[in-house]
């Protein structure tokens, strides 16, 4: 018996069946590794952080241009320090906030 295949949503690709990521809540969207939105977006935040880090060198001595940002959770570290800013505890919800503002 012959099993079933996934089709990428965004460039088609036909891979073994369950061998590709579900990403979407609103409907039934399938990525190959390659197509996966995760996969565009995280160099994208990674490049944010570290334009930001760039950008405010005083707030943040450990990076630089031969230290620059280079993973998720260095990035995810600079967004979470800058929503803090001028604040004593992590709201959550302005952590969203500066998320959706920075992505646009």
């Amino acid at each position: 018996m012959e099993r079933g295949k996934d089709i990428c949503y965004s460039c088609g690709k036909v891979q073994e069946y369950l061998t590709m990521a579900d990403v979407t809540e609103d409907g039934f969207e399938i990525y190959c590794d390659d197509c996966h939105p995760n996969k565009k977006i995280i160099p994208q935040l990674i490049k944010l952080a570290d334009d930001i880090a760039s950008t405010r060198f005083m707030d943040y001595p450990d990076y630089d241009e031969d230290n620059p940002i280079t993973t998720l959770p260095e990035a995810l570290t600079i967004f979470v320090q800058e929503s803090m800013r001028n604040h004593d505890e992590i709201d959550l919800t302005e952590v969203y906030d500066e998320f959706e503002k920075l992505l646009g």
